[in-house]
């Protein structure tokens, strides 16, 4: 794809996170459907989904391990970090959107994303760059 050219993949990540959180608050503007479940579904279900459907395609003798030496990328701590810790925080910012009429609310929520994001995203920015070819 051309935009692997463009940009490197620590920003490709972050624009991409970005822009599904961007989907998910407008969503839940236009739409009865919140933002905190909208991101809830771009952000963690979808990536369990397409793990889920390519599940038998990682495992040893799959299509993207045929020779059984490749460990798949969901068996790795990083994933699961990102999947749950990084992206985890960005669905409670779109709940706390979603909860703007309660102040306490939105702190408590916007706090634990903090805290989520000050733990994982480091660690996940440095993995991508270390991977990305120079």
């Amino acid at each position: 794809m051309w935009i692997h050219h463009l940009m490197p993949a620590t920003h490709r990540y972050i624009v991409t996170l970005a822009a599904l959180e961007t989907i998910s608050v407008i969503g839940g503007r236009v739409t009865p459907v919140p933002a905190g479940l909208i991101a809830l579904g771009l952000l963690i279900g979808w990536p369990l989904l397409g793990t889920l459907i390519t599940l038998d395609d990682d495992l040893p003798g799959g299509w993207s391990n045929p020779n059984g030496k490749q460990r798949p990328e969901w068996l790795t701590g990083i994933w699961h970090l990102n999947l749950w810790v990084c992206q985890g925080a960005l669905v409670l910012l779109a709940f706390a959107f979603d909860a703007r009429e309660s102040l306490a609310n939105v702190f408590a929520l916007t706090g634990a994303a903090v805290v989520l994001g000050a733990i994982g995203f480091p660690r996940v920015l440095a993995v991508i760059s270390e991977r990305s070819p120079a």
